[in-house]
């Protein structure tokens, strides 16, 4: 019988992270979606990702505690350990130098690095044969941000861990990372948020969930690519 394709897709139930799981359904992949509060979206995303003829399991777990992180692996059914891994939840809170305490730091750390780094780990332990780790980054790690200060350096941090993940895990398991630029307006915007900024940058235009999508389908496809952070931004990273 042929082995069953599975893909973790962490913060899978909305936004982003429903997309790259939609995109990987077509693809033939088995879905395990990962959520912490959004039991209604995922359920909705579970329906539609069962309309393309796959399977999907859901993963419940609160990120801002990674020590859950290793009960939620283990809660994996029996032959669905992933061959994909998609580093997708986030948080995004704005947060800058004049803050007296590291509360949004450690918040943004754990969520944005620690999980991501803890899963990498587990996934290399379990993983026989080749694998594929995708991380989500942001565009903003190519820049010095005052207005978000916590969450950049956690997407830095993953960046980095990104490049040196790669080089310890090959020739088996390969790690990229995607970082997106004006895709999805924050929580509460609206696309005037986002049109508005995109005529600073060289291409003038708001990219969509399509253009991150295309890059997950691409370097799961391209057993020749590690190490790289692909930036699908339109150009912002040239700023």
């Amino acid at each position: 019988m042929k082995k069953r394709k599975v893909a973790l897709v962490t913060g899978g139930a909305v936004r982003l992270g429903k997309g790259i799981a939609m995109a990987l359904a077509r693809e033939g992949y088995h879905i395990l979606l990962h959520y912490n509060h959004s039991k209604a979206a995922v359920e909705q995303c579970r329906q539609e990702v069962g309309t393309l003829g796959v399977g999907v399991r859901l993963l419940q777990a609160d990120f801002s505690c990674p020590e859950g992180i290793s009960s939620m692996w283990s809660s994996i059914p029996s032959g669905w350990k992933p061959d994909v891994l998609v580093n997708n939840a986030s948080v995004f809170m704005d947060s800058d130098m004049k803050e007296a305490g590291t509360k949004s730091l450690e918040h943004h750390l754990d969520i944005n690095f620690t999980v991501p780094y803890l899963l990498t780990k587990l996934f290399a332990k379990d993983k026989e044969g080749e694998g594929v780790i995708i991380n989500i980054l942001d565009t903003r790690i190519n820049r010095q941000d005052e207005n978000y200060l916590d969450y950049a350096l956690s997407k830095k941090l993953l960046a980095e861990f990104t490049r040196v993940s790669a080089k310890i895990l090959g020739p088996d398991i390969r790690v990229n990372g995607i970082a997106p630029g004006l895709i999805l307006p924050p929580p509460g915007g609206n696309r005037s948020y986002l049109e508005e900024r995109a005529q600073r940058i060289p291409l003038q235009r708001v990219g969509d969930v399509e253009a991150i999508t295309q890059a997950v389908i691409f370097l799961i496809s391209n057993h020749f690519i590690t190490g790289q952070i692909l930036y699908v931004d339109g150009g912002e990273h040239l700023l």
